[in-house]
């Protein structure tokens, strides 16, 4: 238990040191680019993430679930989950040269091409992160998560050094990307040859079954994924792409803080309460309804005074951190922080329902929710720019949490979902 906590501390601290240095990035790179240029660079930047999210769509869940059934039988799947990554990070590529060509023919081409390693890096640092999880290496994978930030901060600091130029900037992130994907191969070696937690190899050729089932295994992830990218990223692109870079620059700034405090409950929940979620929900229910009632309480009460600090602290933040360049982006952060206590709120009910069968119910509230922000977002961003952005951001939050609220009304607790959100008296935290 003790190395239980170890670990889980490990993570824990990654997590926020993996945040400061994302954090640290934008405000390095607010600080070498124009509002404008920033916004290009992050559009583009987002629009590559969701194709990022096909590259391997959902395959590092798909291995954690395989080689849950043991190493041996996992081992027989190494070379279709290899096999799998390379497939999906072929058919994303092609699918950005389609959707760039004849869809969104306006992109910069040139530097979308300059940061095309994204797409090979994110499946490689996703499908590490799954070996090092199977292999119970976790505080490899706690500077795993650090490595995959501080390489993009490593090579942004050389704009600062005028070893180059701010123009560089795509090339420095391809930079990263590479050496991400470097570092990975030796776990894609490993699953090639079966030796993950090097057992002895498994040799057994590559079988179209293993990777169909590979895919069927990896599909609902991978739609959660493409889910959750759009609706986090696809208002950033469409903003510079529909709108003005300018204005997406502001914003991404705004969002970028935003997105730091929305650390506190994902920490809390995935990375410290979900497995005991998942422990309570097949042995102790009266357990998971406790603490997913007093969490919500808490959620919704330190929700509301982040987002008051948020508001009150705007000013400075943006005027430290990023420079006076950005001002613009005090107000949009101060819109914004009207989400941060329903984002909290939304952390404890998307706990309960990634437990049992539930998790199918909450990938289509997330499938639906992104659907509808991203028609908002093309719909009204051309004609009334950030502030669409915005609104369609703030009823996106609010419909997201009605429907996991109706999902565990009238799937899991009933009228119980709404009780005890205050009796904090009864100490079920102490998990």
């Amino acid at each position: 238990m003790k190395q239980f906590i170890k670990y889980v501390s490990s993570l824990w601290l990654s997590s926020l040191l993996t945040s400061l240095l994302a954090f640290s990035i934008q405000a390095s790179l607010a600080r070498t680019l124009s509002p404008s240029e920033l916004g290009e660079f992050n559009g583009t930047l987002s629009y590559l993430l969701v194709f990022g999210a096909l590259a391997g769509f959902g395959v590092d869940n798909a291995l954690l679930k395989i080689f849950g059934k043991g190493k041996t039988f996992g081992n027989k799947f190494g070379k279709s989950v290899v096999i799998y990554s390379i497939s999906t990070t072929v058919i994303s590529l092609l699918l950005l040269v389609f959707f760039s060509t004849y869809i969104f023919s306006g992109v910069n081409k040139d530097n979308l091409f300059i940061l095309a390693p994204i797409l090979i890096s994110l499946v490689s640092f996703n499908v590490r992160s799954a070996v090092l999880q199977v292999e119970r290496r976790y505080h490899e994978l706690a500077l795993w998560q650090i490595i995959n930030n501080g390489s993009k901060l490593f090579f942004i600091l050389f704009i600062f050094s005028d070893y180059a130029k701010p123009d560089d900037i795509y090339y420095l992130y391809s930079l990263s990307s590479l050496m991400i994907f470097l570092i990975s191969i030796s776990s894609f070696t490993k699953l090639y040859k079966g030796k993950v937690s090097n057992y002895e190899p498994v040799a057994i050729g590559i079988s179209p079954y293993r990777v169909k089932k590979v895919g069927l295994l990896s599909i609902p992830f991978g739609l959660a994924g493409i889910a959750h990218t759009i609706y986090f990223q696809s208002d950033v692109f469409l903003l510079s792409y529909l709108n003005s870079s300018e204005l997406a620059g502001f914003y991404s700034i705004s969002l970028s803080i935003i997105t730091a405090v929305y650390l506190f409950p994902a920490v809390i929940y995935q990375k410290i309460l979900l497995p005991r979620i998942h422990e309570w929900s097949n042995n102790d229910g009266r357990k998971m309804l406790n603490v997913f009632q007093v969490g919500n309480g808490v959620m919704l009460i330190t929700g509301f005074l982040a987002a008051i600090a948020v508001f009150i602290l705007s000013e400075p933040i943006i005027k430290i951190l990023f420079g006076s360049s950005y001002e613009a982006s005090i107000k949009y952060l101060k819109l914004l922080s009207i989400c941060i206590p329903l984002r909290f709120v939304i952390s404890g009910f998307g706990s309960v329902l990634s437990t049992g069968n539930l998790i199918r119910y909450k990938l289509i509230c997330m499938i639906v929710v992104a659907i509808f922000n991203a028609v908002l977002n093309v719909v009204f961003i051309p004609e009334y720019g950030v502030y669409a952005a915005i609104t369609s951001t703030v009823l996106s939050e609010i419909f997201l949490l009605l429907l996991f609220v109706f999902t565990v009304f009238y799937k899991l607790f009933g009228m119980d979902t709404f009780k005890g959100w205050f009796y904090f008296s009864r100490g079920t935290l102490n998990v």
